[in-house]
């Protein structure tokens, strides 16, 4: 048989030998006693047959650990039962890490009650989490700690299909609720635009309406010729609305130089003037006189007494003046315009 032998360059110089890399070498295996012959049968076998003892990387002993394989500078039976204690010995130092590791993993999880514990290995509810139950039901195995086993097994057969069917009500109730919320979504989106288009003819219908009996000769030409522009018969429909308030003032809006006397020749303003607008809550008796006759011209309308504010913080001065907004519902259409005091 033959057997592979990594001589070292370093202990081969220390050791006055010129040698270095793999050697192979044939032995009888009855030269070696029965745990290394048993080890060697567990070590890897190159292309031509050949046992590897002593690699540079082995999964078998974690890579890492075959650093911890002695250096050689020779390659001969008596190294290789060398190097064959030296891998019994590590393998042994592996085989109790793993079972350190293997019952403190397991401990540590014997120590939490049913609830936590299951918490612990599952995630979502009904499946097992497999970075933990994967690593701790191998763990308890190879340390034979029943009591987990028998855990993990009552997990599985008691406490599983109930979490399980618990999870999946919960996740089908959220899809029904989902789904339901979707359809509300479509029902209410299609009523609306329903509405909208409803609403659209009914507007359409209006202005023709209005057209035919209010509209001048010519408006109506272009009306049936489809020139007439909307905003135009919107325009006319709004005047005649208000045409009971033609007597009455509108409301001039205040200006800059209505509050600010700063600025340049050229009338350039380096001020900052801000403007508010809010529902007025009381007047005095000339508003209010105003607001009875804007209300008896127009019963039907919403008059909204309003207070307009200008001011400006450098000069230090504040600007208030009245306003009326007048709201008057045609049909379909809410119209509004302002109105303010006689001077």
């Amino acid at each position: 048989m033959k057997a592979t032998i990594i001589i070292d360059k370093v202990q081969a110089l220390l050791d006055g030998i010129d040698a270095e890399g793999a050697r192979t070498i044939d032995f009888t295996p009855d030269l070696l006693r029965k745990e290394q012959r048993e080890c060697l049968a567990r070590c890897k076998t190159d292309k031509n047959g050949s046992f590897e003892v002593n690699p540079n990387w082995d999964n078998d002993l974690r890579g890492s650990w075959c650093n911890k394989m002695p250096k050689v500078s020779s390659a001969d039976v008596y190294t290789l039962a060398t190097l064959l204690d030296s891998r019994i010995a590590l393998e042994q130092q592996i085989a109790a890490e793993k079972i350190k590791k293997d019952t403190e993993k397991v401990m540590a999880y014997a120590a939490l009650k049913d609830e936590a514990f299951y918490t612990a290995s599952y995630y979502n509810g009904p499946e097992f989490r497999e970075a933990i139950i994967g690593e701790l039901l191998p763990a308890a195995k190879r340390i034979g700690h029943q009591e987990t086993l028998d855990r993990i097994e009552r997990i599985k057969t008691e406490i599983l299909p109930v979490k399980k069917a618990a999870f999946d009500a919960k996740k089908k109730a959220e899809k029904q609720a989902a789904l339901a919320r979707e359809a509300k979504v479509s029902h209410d989106r299609e009523a609306r635009k329903k509405a909208e288009a409803e609403k659209a003819a009914r507007e359409k219908d209006q202005i023709e309406k209005w057209v035919s009996e209010n509209a001048p000769d010519e408006m109506k030409d272009r009306f049936a010729a489809g020139v007439l522009d909307r905003d135009e018969v919107l325009d006319a429909m709004r005047d005649q609305a208000y045409a009971c308030l033609s007597a009455m003032p509108r409301y001039q809006k205040l200006k800059k130089d209505d509050i600010c006397d700063e600025g340049d020749d050229d009338g350039y303003r380096s001020h900052d003037v801000t403007y508010e607008v809010y529902d007025k809550k009381t007047l005095t008796a000339e508003e209010f006189a105003h607001f009875k006759v804007l209300r008896g011209l127009a019963p039907d309308a919403v008059v909204e007494p309003r207070a307009h504010v200008g001011e400006c913080e450098q000069c230090e001065s504040e600007i208030e003046r009245t306003g009326f907004m007048v709201r008057i519902t045609v049909g379909e259409f809410e119209f509004s315009r302002e109105y303010g005091l006689p001077e």
